[in-house]
C-alpha cells in the first residue's frame, strides 16, 4: 500500500438474504479490485438457503456474520458498527463492482480530503435481458457537477435529476454514525433516507462520472420492488425530512427536492389505479405546483378522458416540434 493511502481503511460491507445464486460474485468483485478493501463483511440477514456455506467457502478473506432476520436496515448496520475500517463501501449481494472502483474513489478522497462521503456513475443490467443502461450519460451530468468530480449540493443534484445508489457509496464510519445510520423499521427508500441525514451536515459528496458498479436490476423478491407502491412510507419520508430540514436550516434546499420526487411517484402512480393518490395530494399540497395537482385531480375524477386529452396534446406538441426541426 502507497503510504498516502495509510489512512484510508475500507471496509466493504454486504448484507445478504437468501442470496446464496449470487454472493459469490458479489465477493469476487470485492476480492478482484486494484485496490483491495482492507475488510470484507457479509452480514447474513437470517437466510434459509446456502448463503452462510457459500460465504464461509472463503475463508479468512471475509468475515461472516448471522443475525436472525431484521431486514437490511439492520443487516447493513450490523455490518458498520463490526467495521475496523475508517471508511465503509456498501455493495448489495446481487450486484457487483467493476475492478477500479475502490481505487478510484479511494484516490478522489486522498484528492479531497474534506470530502465525508462520495459516491459514482453506475451501470444497471436488467435481468429480464434488455440491454444494458448507463445511469447517467456524460452529457447529463454536465450541468449537475459543478466540478469533475464533486457535487456542490446533494440536494440541488438531486433537484436537477441526479439519484445514487447504495453501491456506489463511500463514506466515512464516523459521518454514519453521527447521522444515525440506516433507519430500523423503514423497508422502502432506506438509502435515500440516511443520504438525506448525511447531506444536512455535509451537502457536498464527491461524484465520479465513470461507471464502477453494476446493478443487476429487477429481481421480484427484493425490497425495493415488493415495496415499490407504498404511498405511507413515502408521505412518512416527506413529512419527517420536512422537520428534520427545517432543524438544519436546509429547508430551502430541500423543498424543491421533495417537490420533484413527489411528482415523480404521484406520476408513476398513474399507471396504478388501484392506489389511492388523494392522500399524498392533500397532505402536500403546499409543495406541489398548481398544474400536477389539476392534473391529478383530473385523472382521479375523469382517468379516461384525460388519458385521452394528454395524448392528444402531446401528439399535438411532437408534431410541431417536427415541424419546427
Amino acid at each position: 500500500m502507497m503510504d498516502t493511502d495509510i489512512h484510508m481503511t475500507v471496509t466493504a460491507v454486504i448484507p445478504a438474504y437468501n442470496a446464496a445464486k449470487h454472493i459469490g460474485r458479489a465477493i469476487d468483485s470485492i476480492l478482484a479490485q486494484t485496490r483491495p478493501a482492507e475488510e470484507i463483511i457479509v452480514v447474513d440477514d437470517g437466510s434459509t438457503d446456502d448463503t452462510g456455506r457459500v460465504v464461509e467457502a472463503y475463508g479468512e478473506q471475509v468475515r461472516y456474520v448471522y443475525q436472525q432476520n431484521g431486514g437490511a436496515s439492520v443487516a447493513r448496520n450490523t455490518g458498520i458498527e463490526a467495521a475496523h475500517g475508517e471508511w465503509i463501501a456498501f455493495l448489495d449481494a446481487d450486484d457487483e463492482w467493476l475492478p477500479q472502483k475502490l481505487a478510484e474513489q479511494v484516490e478522489l478522497h486522498r484528492k479531497h480530503p474534506d470530502l465525508a462521503w462520495s459516491a459514482t456513475n453506475y451501470e444497471i443490467h436488467p435481468i429480464d435481458g434488455t440491454p444494458p443502461r448507463l445511469t447517467f450519460a456524460p452529457e447529463t451530468l454536465g450541468f449537475l457537477c459543478s466540478d469533475t468530480d464533486r457535487l456542490e449540493n446533494y440536494f440541488d443534484a438531486l433537484t436537477a435529476g441526479f439519484a445514487l445508489s447504495t453501491i456506489t457509496i463511500m463514506v466515512k464510519k464516523s459521518v454514519l454514525l453521527d447521522a444515525g445510520m440506516f433507519r430500523v423499521g423503514q423497508w422502502w427508500a432506506q438509502d435515500t433516507d440516511l443520504f438525506f441525514r448525511i447531506a444536512y451536515r455535509w451537502p457536498q459528496i464527491g461524484y465520479l462520472q465513470t461507471p464502477l458498479s453494476v446493478n443487476h436490476f429487477g429481481r421480484p423478491e427484493s425490497i425495493t420492488q415488493a415495496n415499490k407502491y407504498l404511498t405511507e412510507q413515502r408521505c412518512d419520508l416527506i413529512v419527517r425530512h420536512l422537520h428534520l430540514a427545517a432543524e438544519h436550516n436546509m429547508s430551502e434546499s430541500f423543498r424543491p427536492c421533495a417537490a420533484r420526487l413527489l411528482t415523480r411517484w404521484l406520476r408513476g402512480y398513474v399507471a396504478e389505479p388501484s392506489v389511492d393518490i388523494r392522500p399524498m395530494l392533500d397532505r402536500f399540497s403546499d409543495l406541489l405546483p398548481r398544474n400536477l395537482r389539476v392534473e391529478m385531480r383530473m385523472r382521479i375524477a375523469f382517468p379516461k378522458f384525460t388519458d385521452r386529452l394528454f395524448m392528444l396534446y402531446f401528439g399535438v406538441k411532437r408534431f410541431l416540434l417536427s415541424k419546427q426541426g
